[in-house]
């Protein structure tokens, strides 16, 4: 049960998140801290949704089949790390010689992106 009140709670703020993409990416590329700005939430280990797989049901009117719970949870896993890792480079597109306004927006909109694949 913890492990899927852990995805749900995810999901939640993940959904927070997405819904103020702009203020995201505002938050991600500024030079100083946005205390509001949205912040992407702890990755759910791809371990958790091998052990939620059992418990997988299929969902007609999503278009949804259980048998595709773990290439999901792939995709989520690959998406949320990107944009974890976009994130992680536009705060530091700042940083040293090469460091600039733009690639801090830039890196930021990549997370943005990123942050986005996750809910589908």
């Amino acid at each position: 049960m913890k492990d899927v009140l852990l995805v749900q709670e995810t999901a939640s703020q993940l959904k927070a998140c997405t819904s103020q993409l702009a203020r995201f990416e505002e938050g991600l590329s500024a030079a100083d801290p946005i205390e509001d700005a949205p912040k992407l939430p702890p990755q759910i280990s791809f371990k958790v949704f091998q052990t939620l797989n059992s418990r997988a049901n299929d969902v007609p009117k999503e278009n949804f089949e259980a048998d595709d719970f773990l290439g999901l949870a792939a995709e989520y896993a690959e998406h949320a790390g990107a944009a974890r890792d976009y994130a992680k480079l536009a705060k530091m597109g700042r940083v040293g010689e090469n460091g600039s306004e733009e690639v801090a927006v830039f890196y930021a909109k990549k997370a943005a992106e990123e942050a986005k694949e996750t809910e589908k």
